[in-house]
């Protein structure tokens, strides 16, 4: 894994910085945050399955774009 993907998840997981990721998300929105999104998407099952993780899951969810709807249906 590489160390951005690493920091992108410790991020995630965090209780104040999911916030920030899901801030990122609504605020620069689907298509600018691919990245992330993409990490997100390879570590879904861990992801979801965490209390503040499974917030920034939901905000992709929610975020309802069509790259995001894309992303989600590919899984």
């Amino acid at each position: 894994m590489r160390n951005l993907d690493q920091k992108c998840l410790e991020i995630v997981q965090d209780p104040f910085g999911n916030y920030a990721i899901q801030y990122a998300l609504e605020f620069y929105g689907v298509n600018v945050c691919l990245n992330i999104i993409n990490i997100i998407v390879a570590n879904i099952v861990l992801l979801s399955n965490q209390k503040f993780a499974s917030n920034v899951v939901e905000k992709c969810i929610e975020s309802g774009s069509e790259v995001g709807i894309k992303i989600f249906i590919h899984l």
